[in-house]
């Protein structure tokens, strides 16, 4: 087992990099660390991971002879996000079926090669953040989609033209084939939002805090005057900034949600908001 242990979070980049080397699986241990499987050492791997990002900390340890791809599908459970939605992961796409969902909408996913798998506090609470906007918009764009499964969200929620994009081809690859499965035709781009022309209702944006700042103009131009923007992926640290940033650009926050570790905050355009929430 190769240990991977990042001192930032775990990039779709890494992911697509350690997945094209065939794994027997891979566990998202934390967003910092990933446990990573193989028949025997992957040395050309381990090269190549210590070349381009020098500041992985990379162990191997011996594990026992194992059924990965059982044990890997015993673990899928699924996963309620918000008051609304459950995520249901299937092993593969040959997998996938209509499960029971207990009242919720299931939205089917194979996870393994994008972000947002709902297990992490990000995803779930950009759903549950998501479910918090009255009168929910006709028009979403969904920035850095990852699985897709915001968009899958947003479709269930209202939405009637929705747009996601991502700079991570396999990512975009993966958000169409889960919307796909899911049985909804939603456009995906592989690019940031500075090619993405027009305005939106909602803007939703799962990336890291630094990210979101420097695409900030971009996002504020993309959002309607009346519009409404969910960002996370912001740590504890970048909260105040990433609430400063967005106060700048006429944005109001509105809620914020928090685990300890990590903010997830709904904007508003500041001629339509009512501040409830502040950092």
């Amino acid at each position: 087992m190769l240990s991977v242990v990042s001192p930032s979070p775990v990039t779709d980049e890494l992911v697509s990099l350690i997945n094209s080397s065939m794994p027997l699986g891979l566990w998202e241990v934390n967003p910092f660390t990933l446990s990573v499987y193989f028949g025997a050492r992957n040395a050309p791997l381990e090269k190549e991971l210590a070349k381009k990002y020098p500041a992985l900390s990379l162990s191997w340890k011996r594990e026992e002879s194992r059924d990965w791809v059982k044990e890997y599908e015993e673990s899928l459970d699924p996963i309620d996000v918000g008051s609304k939605f459950v995520i249901t992961p299937f092993s593969d796409a040959e997998n996938v079926r209509e499960v029971e969902a207990f009242g919720r909408t299931s939205i089917k996913l194979v996870p393994g090669e994008a972000f947002g798998t709902g297990e992490h506090f990000t995803t779930a609470s950009s759903i549950a953040m998501m479910e918090k906007v009255r009168k929910f918009p006709s028009s979403v764009l969904d920035v850095g989609t990852g699985t897709g499964v915001l968009a899958i969200a947003a479709k269930h929620l209202g939405a009637k033209k929705i747009f996601a994009c991502d700079i991570d081809p396999v990512a975009c690859r993966v958000a169409k084939e889960t919307i796909e499965m899911n049985g909804l035709r939603i456009p995906v781009f592989a690019s940031g939002p500075e090619a993405v022309s027009g305005k939106f209702g909602l803007v939703v944006a799962n990336i890291l805090a630094q990210t979101l700042i420097e695409l900030s103009p971009h996002l504020r131009r993309l959002t309607r005057h009346d519009g409404r923007i969910v960002l996370s992926g912001i740590t504890v640290e970048m909260g105040m900034k990433v609430k400063e940033v967005f106060s700048s650009l006429d944005f109001r926050l509105v809620e914020a949600m928090s685990d300890g570790e990590w903010w997830t905050m709904l904007f508003a355009s500041i001629s339509k908001a009512h501040c409830k929430t502040a950092l």
